[in-house]
């Protein structure tokens, strides 16, 4: 290969260089929720909520800025994720989210049980979920005494169906709670798979 040759491959290599790195970045995303292009706004929400947690730090910095639209469209999305929904999350998940924001102390409970019994699909809505503030301490106490109970007859059948990663995980979200009993039971599942 000569000398020009050469030079007009790596021009080549280099002007193709933004497209072999996958596309826009969350920031270039994140900053075309402003365009004045309302299906650029359309595509740049879209890919942002298919990034999920990645596209935060960029959604953030948005949402605190001066232009309202890109702001609206960032909080909506920040939102979602912190409530522990994001694009690949079950339709079933979505709504028993909804139904736990909406819901008083017994539609909680309701809830709270229904996504532990749908598993591992459930398990980042309820991290979310149970790991939020609420100021009403005694209603989060009654979730999680609640959640405990639910796990306690739940788990021991997951053990024995062979499924640990499943118990595993449905044991940690309890550990979120004001109790030390969850705590004490995932420390316990932890150490009896040898992992404490």
């Amino acid at each position: 290969m000569t000398g020009p040759t050469r030079l007009a491959g790596l021009a080549l290599l280099l002007a193709a260089a933004p497209f072999a790195r996958g596309g826009p970045t969350p920031d270039d995303l994140a900053k075309a929720l402003g365009s004045p292009a309302f299906l650029a706004r359309e595509r740049a929400t879209r890919d942002l909520w298919t990034l999920g947690e990645a596209a935060r730090p960029a959604l953030t910095a948005v949402a605190a800025g001066a232009d309202p639209e890109a702001a609206r469209r960032a909080r909506a999305l920040l939102d979602k994720f912190d409530w522990g929904v994001y694009a690949d999350t079950p339709p079933a998940v979505v709504a028993l989210v909804g139904d736990f924001r909406a819901g008083d102390a017994d539609a909680r409970k309701a809830a709270v049980t229904a996504l532990a019994w749908l598993g591992e699909p459930a398990v980042p809505a309820l991290r979310a979920l149970l790991s939020r503030p609420d100021p009403d301490a005694d209603r989060k106490a009654a979730v999680f005494a609640h959640l405990g109970w639910v796990l306690r007859a739940e788990v021991p059948k997951l053990l024995v169906a062979g499924k640990h990663d499943r118990a595993e995980a449905l044991l940690s979200v309890n550990a979120f709670g004001p109790a030390t009993q969850g705590l004490l039971d995932y420390a316990v599942l932890l150490h009896l798979r040898g992992r404490a």
